[in-house]
């Protein structure tokens, strides 16, 4: 039976039937969505609206638009759905009401309109369906709105007898909008199919729901049928993890090796069992555990799960060490915009220094652009002066990438990553960065497998990098406004509870990694990690039963959703003293968490600022010295 015919299967099966939309039946002609900016802009320049703005810079401003919608809803709902209305008003908000917003939104619809085209595989799974005599509904996480994605699907021959998108509805598929429609519908889920192109939000948005799916990945037609366990025992089994954590355990005691086992331990585990569990999902035959936050990861999977030998190591993976190897293949002004940017005010000098270029041997070029190695770079200005240098001396700055490259692919050799075909890529982040670098990296060294990207998920609400083909458990959560707002700010603390007690990777040399940079005081973590380790071992039972089952739910996150929401004074003070580096190079500050950030750095100042917004927590504790338990 070939793949296909494992949908129709299904199809068959089933009652009702539900698509995704968009890469499912439709799909644009650009390569990537954010082409679709590119298209968008010239449409405007033709108006007249973008005078003084670049292509670019409009694409990152309508990008950023966006982003700043859906948090803005976070904070007023709880939810991310927005229309695009509500990306076009946040647009003239920031830029004093350059277009006008009804225009700009048929501009837009106009211009996505004329890129769309059917999608032949997933029309012939609708007509196929339709013709079944199946109900037919698309169901769609999008900002256009159901009228305008209704006409799309019938102008291509896609006629649905529902339509419903999560902009209007105010849900996404991960909210449980697919369970949301059936109960509008009277439709029983257990009867029903959802088809979509994405596992994060087709296949576990209908797990969730418990309603069976088929997942078609986009471009290709490689179809994996996933469908909820049919004796989902891990709610029982999660809550009695959870009950053996934070029994006996004391907010007030400031005690950090019982922290680490009451919260840390039970989400490692439940972190450990989703990383398996996507492994299962999307037939990994090779886990790549990143340094350094996933050690303790890589430790339980080696103790627990029996894996053929070479299926999983720890890697030695970094921004740095995977960056510049990257740009081998050339640089872009994407790249451009990273080698240049960031929070950080610093020295040029310590800008080549990242690229493992020597300032002095440039001098002539730094001059030529008004620069020299000490200017600080901190402004809009002087980071288009340094663009301007690293573009003239793009050449040596290729070469010393393609050293890194090699020098990375013997590394890859050695590990076991390059034999796998699908490899999953386990890291605590949030956007990809560092997977994006990576696939990057595979692609030019000539490996052309799959790189899936599993993390534990540190803000819900950011986009993929570079359309990364990844999942996160803590964003398939139910969305808990609360903990996910003291998350964002209390990255530094959960990022230093995971981190392993070694220097970074910076580069590799003769296939093994070169670790640089100081280990400072981890007195209180080490406490922390130890407390996790004694938690999952004197539970091996219950944690060797955990990675069998269904992926893990919420329920081995709450003790920490607890500690970041309310924490007491003591728990608070505690991980106040935690250390961790803000910035790079000579300009890297050691601080404790609970010291503010000093006024030498303007920008990271406002950064902190913002963070204080998000939730009255924050990672800084600096309220502290008026709360009580």
């Amino acid at each position: 039976m070939t793949a296909h015919a494992d949908v129709l299967s299904l199809i068959d099966k089933a009652s009702w039937v539900s698509f995704d939309v968009f890469d499912t039946l439709i799909e644009r002609t650009v390569s990537h969505y954010v082409h679709a900016f590119s298209v968008l802009y010239e449409a405007l320049v033709d108006r007249n609206w973008m005078s003084g703005i670049e292509r670019d810079d409009f694409v990152r401003r309508r990008m950023r638009a966006e982003r700043l919608a859906r948090r803005q809803q976070f904070n007023d709902t709880g939810s991310v759905e927005i229309s695009l209305r509500d990306i076009w008003m946040r647009f003239n908000i920031d830029h004093g009401g350059l277009v006008d917003v009804d225009d700009a939104l048929s501009v837009e619809i106009d211009v996505e309109s004329s890129l769309i085209n059917v999608r032949q595989n997933g029309k012939s799974l609708f007509d196929y369906a339709r013709d079944s005599g199946k109900t037919v509904i698309a169901v769609s996480d999008m900002y256009l709105s159901t009228a305008t994605i209704s006409d799309w699907l019938s102008r291509h021959g896609i006629d649905m007898h529902h339509v419903f998108v999560s902009g209007d509805m105010g849900s996404g598929k991960r909210d449980g909008l697919l369970g949301l429609v059936a109960s509008q519908l009277n439709l029983d889920v257990k009867d029903g199919l959802h088809i979509g192109d994405k596992h994060e939000v087709d296949g576990l948005g209908a797990e969730r729901v418990g309603m069976r799916a088929a997942v078609v990945p986009h471009p290709h037609d490689h179809i994996r049928v996933a469908a909820p366990p049919s004796n989902n025992t891990t709610p029982a089994l999660e809550s009695a993890i959870v009950a053996r954590a934070v029994n006996g355990y004391e907010p007030a005691s400031g005690d950090a090796h019982a922290l680490g086992f009451a919260h840390l331990g039970p989400m490692v585990a439940g972190f450990s069992a989703f990383a398996l569990h996507t492994a299962r999902a999307h037939d990994l035959d090779f886990l790549s555990f990143t340094s350094r936050d996933c050690k303790m990861l890589e430790d339980i999977t080696t103790q627990f799960v029996r894996t053929p030998v070479g299926s999983h190591n720890y890697m030695h993976f970094s921004r740095r060490s995977l960056y510049l190897p990257a740009l081998a293949g050339g640089i872009n002004d994407h790249d451009m915009d990273n080698l240049t940017g960031g929070l950080w005010a610093a020295p040029a000098r310590e800008y080549f220094s990242r690229i493992d270029l020597q300032v002095d041997s440039h001098g002539e070029v730094l001059a030529r652009h008004g620069l020299t190695a000490d200017t600080v770079i901190a402004d809009k200005n002087s980071r288009q002066l340094l663009s301007r240098v690293f573009r003239d001396i793009e050449v040596d700055i290729v070469a010393v990438a393609s050293e890194r490259l090699g020098e990375l692919s013997e590394y890859l050799k050695r590990s076991g990553l390059l034999s796998a075909h699908r490899v999953g890529f386990v890291d605590v982040g949030w956007r990809g960065s560092v997977q994006a670098s990576l696939d990057r990296c595979l692609r030019l060294i000539g490996w052309h497998g799959h790189l899936e990207g599993i993390y534990l998920g540190l803000l819900w609400a950011s986009h993929p990098l570079n359309d990364q083909s990844m999942s996160a458990w803590l964003t398939g959560f139910p969305r808990h406004r609360q903990f996910h707002a003291a998350l964002a700010s209390a990255v530094p603390v959960v990022e230093s509870m995971f981190q392993a007690n070694e220097p970074s990777v910076a580069s590799y040399s003769d296939g093994q990694p070169v670790l640089r940079g100081s280990v400072y005081s981890r007195d209180v973590i080490d406490h922390i990690q130890n407390g996790a380790r004694d938690f999952i071992n004197s539970n091996s039972e219950l944690i060797a039963r955990l990675f069998t089952v269904g992926r893990p739910d919420h329920a081995l996150a709450q003790p920490m959703m607890r500690l970041l929401s309310h924490p007491s004074v003591a728990e608070a003070r505690l991980l106040g003293t935690v250390q961790y580096s803000d910035g790079f190079g000579e300009t890297a500050e050691v601080r404790t968490i609970l010291r503010p950030v000093v006024g030498k750095n303007k920008v990271a100042q406002q950064a902190r600022e913002s963070e204080r917004k998000v939730t009255q927590w924050r990672a800084g504790f600096d309220v502290l010295s008026s709360s009580s338990n």
